[in-house]
């Protein structure tokens, strides 16, 4: 996504737990299928690191970013931003002039098969529960981390298994791994 714009944005580094091996302006970290509170791992990976932090999310609840920047983010943008405007956010806060990015007006413009499961119809909503399915987590567990209630949940279920052809948890499991659901979670370092 950023690689049109590495003259502003260089993705020098991915990964999913380990300290950065050489100097970084920012973190940006996917909260994508994240099995633990995203603020949790802010608060992690700013402590462990020092390196500042850019929450790049699809969930952009209020009380989701509060706790995300009093957690040590520097910054928080949304995944309906396209590859120019993250670029743009991306450049704003490493100057500090800006901490939490509005998805732009009009709906989202995020191009298809950026996330797992586009290619088959499932919303980025669907596809980041049938990832947190594939990690084990509860459906109980899975509205906690989303911030979304338990029956909208059971929504994205329902019609998640509906366009994937399956009927059990099990099955929405294996369907997961075969169409590149991977279990971690990358985290750039730009």
């Amino acid at each position: 996504m950023l690689a049109p714009h590495r003259d502003r944005v260089e993705v020098v580094e991915r990964h999913t737990g380990r300290d950065v091996a050489g100097t970084v302006d920012l973190v940006l970290y996917d909260t994508f299928a994240t099995p633990r509170d995203p603020a949790e791992v802010v608060s992690s990976i700013v402590e462990r690191n020092g390196t500042p932090l850019v929450v790049f999310s699809w969930a952009s609840e209020e009380e989701l970013v509060r706790r995300c920047l009093d957690a040590g983010a520097v910054g928080f943008v949304p995944k309906s931003l396209g590859p120019e405007e993250l670029a743009v956010e991306l450049e704003r806060i490493h100057r500090r002039s800006r901490r939490v990015s509005t998805p732009p007006s009009g709906g989202s413009r995020t191009q298809p098969g950026d996330w797992p499961g586009s290619g088959h119809g499932l919303s980025a909503r669907e596809a980041e529960v049938v990832a947190l399915i594939a990690r084990g987590l509860s459906n109980q567990e899975i509205a906690s981390l989303t911030f979304l209630s338990i029956n909208s949940v059971k929504t994205y279920i329902r019609t998640a298994y509906r366009r994937m052809g399956v009927t059990s948890r099990s099955q929405a499991v294996l369907w997961a791994m075969r169409h590149g659901f991977d279990p971690t979670s990358p985290t750039d370092w730009v």
